[in-house]
């Protein structure tokens, strides 16, 4: 039986379920992202909503109708671009 010291017990606090988690979903979009032509192509993605878009767009101030995804997905690398230096 080992015996468990302090700093074992802290690691332990820190990698909670909830960190492992989000530590896979963030490696799994880095994956998603590396294997993807393009920007487009990952905005694309059907279970990337339109919705999402649009409050995304509405945040960065950007006037969004009711335009379909594909356009509004066209409006996010242009607005990337817009904030180049």
């Amino acid at each position: 039986m080992s015996v468990v010291g302090n700093e074992d017990k802290e690691l332990k606090k820190r990698c909670s379920r909830n960190n492992i988690i989000l530590f896979c979903i963030i490696e799994a979009l880095d994956v998603i992202i590396q294997d993807s032509p393009t920007a487009e192509s990952v905005l694309l993605r059907r279970r990337v909503r339109k919705d999402i878009f649009c409050q995304y767009l509405h945040s960065k101030g950007v006037f969004v109708g009711g335009e379909n995804k594909l356009t509004l997905v066209k409006k996010i690398p242009q607005l990337w671009g817009s904030h180049s230096p």
